[in-house]
Order: structure tokens, then sequence, then C-alpha cells
């Protein structure tokens, strides 16, 4: 399985998010956003996931 970098942590990070998780054979294994854009270490996506990193 190939890892995927989703770039936001918008909705339409989100709705990347479920896509990807449940629907191709990629697995979402972070989200890149520039630092001014940064509310903390951990992104809380979809069902309370907690994606750090690859």
């Amino acid at each position: 399985m190939k890892n995927l970098v989703i770039i936001g942590t918008g909705e339409t990070a989100l709705l990347a998010y479920e896509y990807f998780s449940f629907d191709s054979d990629l697995e979402v294994c972070a989200f890149a956003v520039s630092k001014e854009y940064k509310k903390g270490e951990v992104f809380c996506a979809g069902g309370g996931d907690r994606i750090t990193s690859c």
C-alpha cells in the first residue's frame, strides 16, 4: 500500500481523507500545513483517527 500526504486541514482535506481511507488502495499517513495555519501537533480526522506522520 502506498502512503498519501494530504495538503491542508480544512473541510476538503477531511473529504479527501474519507475518500482515500475507504475507497482507494492508498493509506493517508499525514496532513501537511504551513506553520501559520498549524493549530497543534496532531490533527484528528474522520472517526477520531490520529494522524501525525508517515
